[in-house]
């Protein structure tokens, strides 16, 4: 039998356990067969039709707020609240959404929940900010690995000094009223340094507590400890700070799932997988929605899908991936996934799309550009009652900046980009420009010109390699000997533009048709190698 292990979260978090382990006089929790069971209310009157679940049963709220759980306390971990549209859960340790409670699998009696809600007024309208990959850990960034060739500050320092203070900024920038929510896909820490350098999932909390809007987080690989060869022993750390590894919740009219996309066996090597209970638990979830949401949200750490090689299609990675297709595919739903270092937007179907999203860290904090030239970035999605409003990336560098590519134009040849190092590029070849989109999709269509006049059949999608990230490896100031994940990528949205007249003005329209019709204009000249 699995060890017990009761999980507590900080004192600060006491709220939380409000009436938690003991069952009232007079409450209904004495029903036969139930063994967990509480209230939902708001300013002390029942909220109806809320979901709670133990993560096997779902059950709604009757009139007064009442729910009542048959759950297997030797086996259930935690009871959570999908916290209803217009409503918002307290926090803990700052940032941290209180939508669960922890079960006391040692109680004989039923045990009691609560969960007191507050009114987030009209929250239809809002920005989701989405994280990924900071893997804070406390190391020293030398090449080669503690050779004394310092080339950027600990990691710790540059989340704490640059990327939280950039983050708040923008918040603080947004018109007064904004409400702000966040969403963190996974690989906060790095378990190999929870021991040796003391970067574990305490100090991440303590780093990010003043983060100015509540937070739910998916597990990232690297959140589980490498030292279990067992999925369940492995999430333990990540269960007694975050709560559990998947559940549900609401934002306006839109409905988010968090699934845990990992079957773990050690030292960082895992499956690819939603577990079968997951999947009946996700069933369970989406029959207790109002009939009248659409939209879907689904967020997991490691990709579930990537692009086909020939730009067309894509290919599942997840092994069970056509079983949790048919659960959500009457959905219009959002993939929102990290793991990679890299972007991509991935068009399932009509109305599945899968967005893989760039790192905090960039290239593990030895720059702030991701391995396919993507920036360090969060992502801004804007939401109203009709969904998905727009998708903007932030680079941390330039959060203010609306650019969402980047031009190399200076000695851009044919051949450039060619191999991960610019050395082995051949010689030769047209003048070219290149522009690394960072969210294409393959919905777009391009239309370039050349000094006011459209000329077509010069461009095309391209896969290279991006030429800044790949100057700072061949510049030696990453670690990719030791680290070879961190070598550059070929990218898959990269367009290169081949002039008739290389000194001529160039003009490249972009247009997304899966975003509405929405439209990049680059402006740019080729210019020689100086």
């Amino acid at each position: 039998m699995r060890k017990s292990i009761i999980y507590l979260l900080s004192a600060a978090a006491a709220i939380i356990f409000q009436q938690s382990f003991a069952a009232v006089a007079g409450d209904r929790s004495a029903d036969a067969g139930i063994t967990v069971a509480g209230y939902v209310r708001c300013e002390g009157r029942g909220i109806a039709d809320a979901v709670v679940s133990d993560g096997v049963n779902v059950v709604k709220t009757d009139a007064e707020g009442y729910y009542a759980l048959p759950s297997d306390i030797a086996k259930t971990e935690f009871v959570m609240l999908s916290t209803p549209r217009g409503y918002e859960v307290d926090a803990y340790d700052g940032f941290l959404p209180a939508f669960f409670r922890a079960v006391d699998k040692s109680a004989a009696a039923p045990q009691r929940f609560d969960f007191d809600l507050k009114k987030s007024g009209d929250n239809d309208e809002y920005v989701l900010v989405v994280v990924a990959d900071e893997h804070v850990s406390g190391r020293v960034l030398d090449v080669p690995a503690y050779g004394g060739k310092v080339v950027a500050p600990t990691d710790s320092l540059q989340y704490e000094g640059v990327f939280l203070p950039r983050l708040k900024e923008y918040v603080a920038s947004a018109p007064a009223g904004t409400k702000f929510y966040g969403l963190n896909l996974g690989d906060m820490t790095h378990s190999e340094y929870w021991y040796r350098n003391k970067a574990d999932m305490d100090a991440y909390i303590r780093l990010s507590k003043d983060i100015p809007f509540s937070m739910y987080h998916c597990i990232g690989n690297h959140d589980h400890c490498h030292k279990f060869t067992d999925d369940y022993n492995a999430e333990a750390e990540y269960r007694k700070h975050f709560g559990p590894t998947y559940y549900s919740f609401n934002l306006g009219k839109v409905h988010y799932v968090v699934l845990d996309d990992m079957l773990y066996h050690g030292r960082n090597t895992y499956d690819r997988i939603i577990a079968p209970e997951q999947l009946e638990w996700l069933k369970k979830d989406l029959a207790a929605l109002d009939p009248e949401v659409k939209e879907l949200v689904l967020a997991a750490h490691v990709p579930l899908t990537m692009n086909a090689a020939t730009f067309e299609g894509y290919k599942p990675l997840l092994n069970n991936w056509n079983e949790l297709y048919a659960v959500i595919r009457g959905y219009n739903v959002h993939i929102l996934t990290g793991d990679w270092h890299a972007s991509a937007t991935v068009l399932v179907d009509e109305n599945v799309t899968e967005y893989v999203h760039p790192a905090v860290c960039g290239t593990w904090w030895y720059r702030l550009v991701c391995t396919d030239g993507s920036p360090s970035a969060f992502t801004e999605y804007r939401f109203d009652a009709d969904g998905l409003v727009s998708r903007h990336t932030v680079p941390v560098e330039d959060i203010y900046g609306s650019c969402q590519y980047t031009v190399y134009n200076k000695g851009v040849t044919t051949n450039t980009g060619l191999k991960v190092s610019a050395k082995d590029d051949p010689q030769g070849g047209s003048p070219a420009i290149l522009v690394n989109f960072w969210n294409y999709n393959n919905s777009w269509d391009f239309v370039c010109k050349e000094n006011g006049r459209e000329v077509r059949g010069r461009d095309a999608m391209v896969r290279l390699c991006d030429l800044r990230h790949r100057a700072y490896v061949d510049a030696g100031v990453v670690e990719v000997e030791r680290y070879k994940w961190l070598r550059s990528k070929y990218v898959a949205h990269m367009f290169r533009y081949v002039p008739l007249d290389p000194s001529a003005e160039i003009e490249i329209t972009a247009t997304d048709y899966r975003h509405g019709g929405a439209v990049t204009v680059v402006r740019t000249r080729w210019e020689p190698e100086k």
